[in-house]
């Protein structure tokens, strides 16, 4: 692991925590998600501010967050880290923190539930499909697709239908696919009928529409 990577992490050491959504092909990512438990979360934001991290708030990012459950913390020689208690796309809940807090490993969240959690952030926030993202979902994607456990997640969470339309549209790509992935316009209109925040509806067809003009996205990944 880069050792700017380990520094970062080692700085996380006084508290259990989970990587999550981390591509290893990737020398030096742009940020680290990383998740807490709710209750340790000031605790860690306190400790890292005092070891000269800078926070920020998360909540209005691409259409907003449940107040709260993200925090950013920036440190010179440090990768950001975008601290989470939850993860909480468009204002809303989609998987329970402790079945991903169970299928973890040595502080890294199970590879399929952390694909699992791409596939949600794809849906529910990006639309789009980078290649940090399609290296870490696109080989679980079948074992997501066919294990009740996540099918019954969606279900409980209110966006099964969803996950069914996205899984139609996934089924059909070739394997030789492009690395720079859309949904369907008409897949991400209608999962607004399941997850709905008018916000973020207004910031999705704001940057649909910058893109199409200028090619620019939302994140630092531009082409």
């Amino acid at each position: 692991m880069n050792k700017i990577i380990s520094s970062t992490l080692d700085d996380l050491k006084d508290f259990p925590y989970l990587l999550t959504r981390f591509n290893k092909q990737v020398d030096i990512p742009d940020d680290l998600d990383i998740l807490v438990h709710p209750e340790e979360f000031d605790s860690v934001v306190a400790k890292l501010v005092n070891n000269g991290y800078k926070s920020t708030s998360h909540d209005h990012a691409l259409g907003g967050r449940i107040p709260g459950a993200q925090i950013n913390l920036t440190k010179q020689g440090r990768i950001k880290i975008d601290l989470h208690k939850d993860f909480t796309w468009r204002c809303k809940k989609y998987i329970d923190l402790q079945t991903i807090w169970k299928n973890s490993q040595k502080n890294h969240v199970n590879p399929v539930w952390d694909a699992f959690l791409v596939m949600i952030n794809v849906i529910f926030e990006k639309t789009y499909f980078t290649d940090d993202d399609l290296d870490i979902f696109w080989p679980h994607k079948n074992t997501i697709f066919s294990n009740q456990e996540f099918i019954q997640t969606a279900k409980k969470y209110a966006w099964e239908v969803t996950f069914h339309g996205f899984k139609s549209w996934i089924d059909k790509l070739p394997e030789t696919r492009s690395r720079l992935l859309f949904l369907p316009f008409k897949l991400v209109i209608f999962s607004y009928t399941e997850k709905f925040n008018f916000v973020s509806l207004l910031y999705y067809l704001f940057f649909k529409t910058r893109y199409v003009l200028n090619k620019k996205l939302p994140y630092a990944q531009n082409p």
